[in-house]
């Protein structure tokens, strides 16, 4: 036979040796048959709901009358001092309802007349206290998330996953990251959001085919936009935007290092665009070198960079003509994309060409180039740290010219003749 004694809200006084304060204890068969007598002692329970995004309860905690806990404890681990949420479950359960671009934040408070008490104004505070205090014994606590979303150039969504860890603390780091495309962390600050980015795009060719083992992006711009959403019951949710500063990192080890070359846009920072607060537009470019090497001669030549147009699957979209004289370069920088460049062979067509990208001899007449950001990314980035300036490394390309003999008895390619007009007086 067992004997379950619960709490409810009437109150009776006893003098008896306390047994337990659980809402629930159970008193054996064995007991029963003695001569002592068992007294239960009824306070009033006070009640803390936890609530996910949908409305539905994930957790309820129940303090007696007089508890003086707060939501958050201190512990030492490492010879490190924490502060902890006191309700992991809660906590545990919420991290665990996330959409993968979502990122929990804290909770509120919901009261019964619909206002609203922010985290940072109650979670230090004996809970009991505070009940007593907004005249209720029910606290009714729903979240606040971050959701962020990214878009590339093509208005196409990019993935965003994350993997949260669970230390909710003012201004300490509340979320750290795991796959795939964008991989970023959350830091809470008194002013603002801090959201930093790393990008782990995986490689493709210019038809979009994976390119196994390697990781960039190739695209003129990313958008990343970053919400704050407050539910309330039924799932129902206010979105707001927040003052969110956004840091984009070229790879993870940068990013956890702290160091280096942090932003791939450093190269023209006055691009950041931030729209509404919330939203943030990275543009990214490269720089292209085209060396001319010809012996003997200072002549110009025309070369054509041409986009690939993802609509013809050819290199058919925007042309970037270059002119470059024999024995000379020419730098241009182009949005991050792909492209080929040619020698134009109408006006070089005395010649036979040959081409090196960056050293390494290239087949054909026609070089193909992927201006791309990320770990394996073709624009590279420095910092100058005597003089502050980021120096981009321009992808370089040579063509160097032999004459073709079959051509030696023609005349030379141009002429040109110097007009000097003299001010005739009257």
């Amino acid at each position: 036979m067992f004997l379950h004694v619960t709490q409810t809200d009437e109150v009776a006084e006893a003098s008896a040796s306390l047994l337990s304060d659980k809402l629930e204890y159970t008193v054996s068969g064995d007991i029963l048959l003695t001569n002592t007598v068992y007294t239960a002692v009824y306070k009033k329970v006070f009640t803390i709901n936890y609530f996910d995004t949908n409305g539905n309860l994930i957790d309820s905690v129940y303090l007696l009358d007089g508890a003086s806990r707060s939501f958050v404890q201190d512990i030492s681990e490492n010879e490190e001092s924490l502060t902890v949420p006191i309700d992991q479950d809660a906590f545990l359960k919420i991290f665990d309802s996330m959409e993968d671009n979502q990122l929990f934040k804290e909770w509120y408070w919901l009261q019964e007349d619909s206002s609203e008490v922010a985290w940072k104004d109650f979670y230090k505070e004996p809970a009991v206290d505070s009940m007593k205090n907004a005249g209720t014994r029910v606290m009714n606590l729903y979240p606040v998330i971050l959701e962020a979303t990214a878009k590339d150039s093509k208005g196409q969504n990019v993935t965003v996953v994350t993997q949260e860890t669970i230390n909710i603390v003012d201004g300490q780091e509340v979320i750290t990251v795991n796959e795939p495309d964008i991989q970023f962390s959350f830091h809470l600050e008194e002013s603002a959001t801090v959201l930093e980015a790393y990008l782990n795009f995986p490689a493709t060719d210019k038809t979009g085919n994976l390119i196994s083992n390697k990781e960039w992006y190739a695209q003129p711009s990313l958008l990343i936009k970053v919400v704050q959403k407050t539910f309330k019951s039924g799932g129902i949710f206010k979105e707001s935007n927040i003052d969110t500063t956004v840091k984009l990192y070229e790879d993870k080890a940068i990013l956890s290092d702290g160091g280096g070359i942090a932003q791939v846009d450093a190269i023209k920072e006055q691009n950041i665009i931030a729209l509404e607060g919330n939203t943030t537009v990275f543009y990214f470019s490269g720089l292209v070198t085209i060396e001319k090497k010809l012996t003997g001669s200072n002549e110009p030549f025309i070369f054509y960079i041409t986009e690939y147009d993802d609509s013809t699957n050819s290199y058919s979209g925007e042309k970037h003509p270059v002119i470059v004289k024999a024995g000379s370069k020419a730098t241009i920088e182009l949005p991050c994309g792909y492209y080929s460049i040619i020698e134009d062979k109408a006006w070089a067509w005395k010649y036979q060409s040959s081409i090196t990208q960056n050293g390494n001899p290239i087949a054909g007449e026609t070089a193909e180039v992927v201006l791309s950001v990320g770990k394996n990314g073709s624009v590279k980035t420095k910092k100058d740290e005597q003089i502050g300036n980021i120096i981009v490394t321009p992808v370089e390309f040579c063509f160097t010219n032999e004459r073709d003999t079959s051509k030696e008895n023609w005349f030379n390619a141009y002429d040109y003749e110097k007009n000097v007009f003299n001010k005739v007086e009257p």
